[in-house]
């Protein structure tokens, strides 16, 4: 679409076009009732009309641009369209994502709250919990190095358990991938004679299919109760900024023959925590734009607890 200026500019033209005609006119007719020649007069009010069209607006404007541009630059801003210099001087919204921009994108994992409420990350249940979701991912340690999405390398260097040796323990044998409109990932693994089926996703998602919850070496029934204090728990870890994912699985005999089978009926593990901490300058940058009269608007696909607290952490929501 045309800038701002580009249809200011057309918007000009058009008036001084249609202005520099009706005064031509004018003075030609003047020039008759004078009895100056008419071949003469004509060419004196083509003069006029050449001479009154701005032939250098447009080389003006393309300089105060490049200006503009080389200004920029030294602010460590390329632009690659010149007129996008022009439509920046009227943004009156920016929309950035969250992960990656306003945050660090550097993912650590920072509480566990398991069938029991809160609990160290070094117990038994928040480390089989990890266990889980190391076999459910798909990143790759490489010399010592984590490769992959930040928030499943954050859940590897938390587990005290090397990704290969569980996998060389419980091998996949199947997959159902993560999508932004199911908020969730399942991986089946061989285990012994039967199979383990393993999710984890956003807690709300994932509690509406699990039945049972792990409790120490035992499993008993999730009823409406334990699921509302689950889901309190994790609006509180959400409201503390923090990033939460629930983890569960199920033993089987044998491998489900669809995706509802296969996702339903699941064991709750718990819900784990992880901190991603604001961008450095974030907060300043986005007063500065406040302050220029910009509405900073942040995008992100995170629990709305979550987000709401990093907005405010960084100031674009306030209380």
């Amino acid at each position: 679409p045309e800038t701002p200026l580009q249809e200011k500019l057309k918007q000009t033209g058009r008036v001084l076009g249609l202005g520099v005609v009706a005064i031509c006119a004018v003075i030609f007719a003047l020039g008759l009732l004078q009895k100056t020649p008419p071949l003469e007069m004509f060419m004196i009010a083509i003069s006029l009309g050449v001479a009154a069209i701005p032939e250098g607006l447009t080389a003006v404007v393309t300089i105060v641009l490049a200006m503009g541009m080389k200004r920029m630059a030294q602010k460590r801003a390329i632009v690659r369209h010149m007129p996008a210099v022009e439509t920046l001087g009227s943004t009156q919204v920016i929309c950035s994502d969250k992960t990656g921009t306003l945050t660090q994108n550097k993912m650590t994992v920072t509480a566990f709250s398991g069938a029991y409420g809160p609990e160290p990350l070094d117990g038994a249940d928040a480390q089989f919990a990890l266990e889980l979701c190391s076999l459910c991912s798909d990143c790759e340690v490489e010399g010592g190095r984590v490769a992959g999405d930040p928030t499943e390398a954050a859940l590897l260097r938390a587990c005290r358990r090397d990704k290969a040796e569980l996998e060389k323990e419980s091998p996949r044998v199947g997959e159902i991938p993560f999508s932004s409109a199911r908020k969730m990932m399942t991986t089946a693994h061989r285990l012994g004679s039967g199979y383990r089926i393993i999710s984890k996703g956003a807690p709300d998602v994932l509690m509406a299919r699990c039945t049972r919850m792990q409790r120490g070496h035992s499993v008993a029934p999730l009823g409406p109760g334990e699921k509302a204090r689950i889901l309190s728990d994790n609006s509180g870890l959400a409201g503390q900024a923090l990033r939460v994912l629930a983890v569960a699985y199920k033993d089987v005999d044998r491998l489900p023959g669809d995706d509802r089978e296969t996702e339903s009926g699941l064991v709750f593990c718990g819900l784990i925590a992880m901190e991603d901490p604001p961008r450095p300058g974030v907060q300043a940058a986005v007063g500065q734009c406040k302050r220029a009269g910009i509405l900073p608007v942040m995008i992100t696909g995170d629990h709305a607890a979550t987000a709401m607290a990093i907005a405010r952490r960084i100031g674009i929501a306030g209380e």
